[in-house]
């Protein structure tokens, strides 16, 4: 469904003159969202509407704006009335890209089953001894404690940081 209308953004010479064109552009979405019952999230304004909003800079704005709005399924676009609307057209090539992402996902199966190992436990090749060298002392019990206690303090590093994160994530989701 199309629908022509002009915008008005006169109220906003009422306001400072620094983010008007940024008031104007959350304006736009506030008031489509209510006109046409979707989400602000789900509001797609046009390139060539931000450059227009945007033409003279910050804070002078146009006053009035032809808009052309395409609301389907709750998304809900907005155009200028003389701007051409591109649709984009549907190629069989996508159906090919959907099919190897399946191939790849048994590949990777194997891979994901299997145990990781963590990176403090890399297997070093063995060095077989000449026959001039001196075969190899074991390691004292002191330098196998420090070591055990050193693979401690980086587990407890890896899950300080993932606990960091989570709470980064958490903030960011309310």
């Amino acid at each position: 469904m199309q629908t022509l209308l002009n915008f008005s953004l006169r109220d906003l010479y009422r306001h400072p003159s620094p983010k008007r064109a940024k008031r104007a552009v959350l304006r736009l979405r506030r008031i489509l969202s209510k006109r046409f019952h979707a989400s602000e999230d789900n509001i797609y304004i046009s390139q060539r509407l931000n450059e227009l909003i945007w033409a003279k800079g910050f804070s002078k704005v146009p006053r009035v704006i032809p808009l052309r709005i395409v609301h389907e399924e709750g998304k809900v676009k907005a155009y200028l009335q003389d701007e051409e609307i591109e649709m984009p057209e549907k190629k069989e090539v996508k159906k090919e890209a959907k099919e190897a992402p399946k191939e790849t996902k048994k590949a990777r199966e194997p891979k994901a089953k299997a145990p990781k190992e963590k990176p403090a436990e890399k297997k070093e090749p063995e060095k077989k001894p000449s026959k001039e060298a001196k075969p190899v002392q074991t390691e004292s019990k002191e330098e196998s404690e420090k070591e055990e206690e050193q693979k401690k303090l980086k587990e407890k590093r890896i899950k300080e940081k993932a606990a960091e994160k989570a709470a980064i994530k958490r903030k960011l989701d309310k």
